[in-house]
């Protein structure tokens, strides 16, 4: 049995796009590109453990949430989906309060 972990880091950039059915309720859609570097360790039955490395620009896209208080505070959930580099992804879930001014 091989023993293997997946570590990465990234940076995004990207436009967010946001609706406003309601005043004090925003939904919102983003995306972009991110460059990401994944390792993968792994240690092969019987053999030495092994590292890789692979780094990359891909794209990455989200949904979001957003109640306002007060016209400055607001509270955010959302959801987003890394493509990082050699076929890795990931899902990201953030919560988030946000102060307008």
């Amino acid at each position: 049995q091989t023993k293997q972990q997946v570590n990465y880091s990234t940076g995004y950039l990207g436009l967010k796009a946001s609706l406003s059915p309601i005043p004090f309720f925003n939904l919102y859609a983003l995306g972009g590109a991110n460059y990401s570097n994944v390792e993968k360790t792994f240690t092969p039955t019987g053999q030495a453990e092994r590292t890789e490395s692979h780094k990359g620009f891909n794209p990455y896209y989200g949904l979001g949430a957003e109640v306002v208080a007060f016209n400055t505070v607001g509270f955010n959930v959302e959801y987003r989906k890394f493509f990082l580099a050699n076929d890795f992804e990931s899902d990201a879930v953030f919560v988030g309060l946000n102060v307008k001014f």
